[in-house]
């Protein structure tokens, strides 16, 4: 996998015999493909305490770090409702090294640091 963008973890939806099969990819065209061998409605989302990250490189556009997190969060709804489900989904976002907290306060890297 190239370094010089970030991984999504997708569902196939072409009506093939991997139809909801989930596997991971690379947002560029380095070819980078992996099967998923977790599915997402195997195990409890509320209390197995699993987690899907994705981390941002910062040469990608973010009209398509937006779209992309959409498209999550599209799948996490769907899923909900298909499976009957509750799924709960905690975002972080951060611009450098700085993160802000729910409450407005910084959380993170002081510029005295």
């Amino acid at each position: 996998m190239c370094r010089e963008s970030f991984v999504k973890w997708m569902e196939v939806e072409k009506r093939t015999v991997n139809l909801g099969s989930l596997f991971f990819c690379c947002t560029s065209n380095c070819g980078y493909f992996k099967w998923s061998d977790v599915s997402p409605i195997q195990k409890s989302v509320r209390y197995e305490g699993g987690s899907s990250g994705v981390s941002l490189a910062t040469s990608v556009d973010n009209s398509v770090q937006t779209e992309d997190l959409w498209c999550i969060v599209k799948m996490f709804v769907r899923i909900s409702e298909e499976e009957d489900v509750e799924i709960f989904l905690n975002v972080t976002i951060g611009k450098g090294k700085d993160i802000v907290e729910e409450n407005g306060k910084r959380k993170g890297p002081t510029e005295d640091d």
